[in-house]
């Protein structure tokens, strides 16, 4: 969603203060805070990058098996199609209206909290990633007060992550948006929060599907779970039910900015961004920071959810080599 609204500066009447209304906008509380996130990310990932810690782990001493590694490269593979497709549609369609669109906002919102991917590992570790996917280690053991004593062999597939945080926003938005209008066209008095419940019932369900998708081909195993939460328990494929909960949630919250800024213009992060004297390309700037922050923030908040269950979490489950736990020696002794 585009506006191309003049303000003071953009027609040459700026004037030198800026307005105490200016000042309180929250546009600018989430632009901070965006502007926070991105300079820690850098400092994380520019310490990981100059670091020994930059290096492929390998896969250790278990075998991976043939339909492992299939499933490895096709998801990688499409993983990197779906994110193309987001970009060129997001560049198609802002170049179309002449600015930055809400869904490229959020494409680039998504790609901001790719570094909080592993975050759950804080404390200790929960999901484990496939060595056999393209890897360059992992930024975790540069993440300030790191705790997890498997920060260094816990591999980040970086295509593989980097792809889908370019695309999940984007389509459990879409999916949402498409449930919420349905829902508004037939029940027109469900009101907020039955489309949010709406929304966290249908999201959860489709985040469940594309993740049982992901653990029973192999990409990732959860090492440690609640055993009363958790399907498949034991197993390398164990899978706990209140991930997909947690991330429904997530998604819902960041869905509903875009079902709002598809009514009324703009989300409310990005409220008071109209009113602020400076030109078009700093305000475009100061929402993708305030998108970014919030984001960020609500990423955070999803982790702090997983700490704490995870403070009730039995593991760590023995798993393969190429599922890296501690070191590259086999520890793979439970039931597949």
């Amino acid at each position: 969603m585009c506006t191309n609204q003049n303000t003071g500066m953009d027609a040459g009447h700026a004037s030198l203060t800026v307005p105490e209304t200016v000042v309180r906008q929250p546009v600018l509380w989430w632009a901070g805070a965006g502007a926070v996130f991105l300079a820690l990310q850098a400092y994380v990932l520019l310490s990981w990058v100059l670091s020994p810690d930059f290096a492929s782990r390998g896969t250790g001493v278990d075998p991976v098996p043939a339909q492992v590694r299939t499933s490895a490269w096709i998801s990688q593979f499409n993983s990197v199609v779906a994110f193309l497709v987001c970009a060129i549609y997001c560049v198609r369609r802002s170049r179309r209206e002449g600015c930055l669109t809400w869904d490229a906002l959020l494409m680039i919102g998504g790609l901001s909290v790719c570094w909080l991917d592993t975050a759950i590992n804080y404390f200790r570790s929960v999901v484990l990633y496939n060595a056999y996917m393209l890897n360059w280690g992992s930024w975790n053991a540069h993440i300030p007060g790191w705790a997890s004593g498997s920060a260094h062999p816990t591999p980040e597939p970086l295509v593989f992550v980097t792809g889908l945080y370019g695309w999940w926003f984007l389509l459990f938005s879409a999916v949402f948006c498409g449930v919420a209008r349905r829902l508004e066209l037939h029940w027109p008095r469900i009101g907020v929060l039955g489309l949010v419940l709406a929304g966290v019932v249908t999201l959860s369900l489709l985040d469940a599907l594309l993740e049982l998708i992901f653990v029973f081909s192999g990409l990732y195993a959860y090492a440690a779970v609640v055993p009363g939460w958790t399907l498949w328990l034991g197993t390398v494929h164990q899978f706990p039910l209140y991930g997909p909960l947690i991330l429904g949630v997530l998604c819902t919250i960041v869905a509903m900015l875009r079902y709002g800024a598809r009514k009324q213009r703009y989300s409310f992060v990005e409220r008071g961004s109209d009113e602020l004297p400076v030109s078009a390309p700093v305000r475009t700037a100061i929402r993708i920071l305030a998108i970014v922050g919030f984001m960020n923030t609500v990423f955070v908040i999803a982790v702090f959810a997983h700490w704490w269950i995870g403070s009730h979490a039995e593991g760590p489950l023995p798993v393969p080599s190429y599922l890296v736990l501690d070191n590259a020696d086999s520890t793979f002794n439970c039931v597949t």
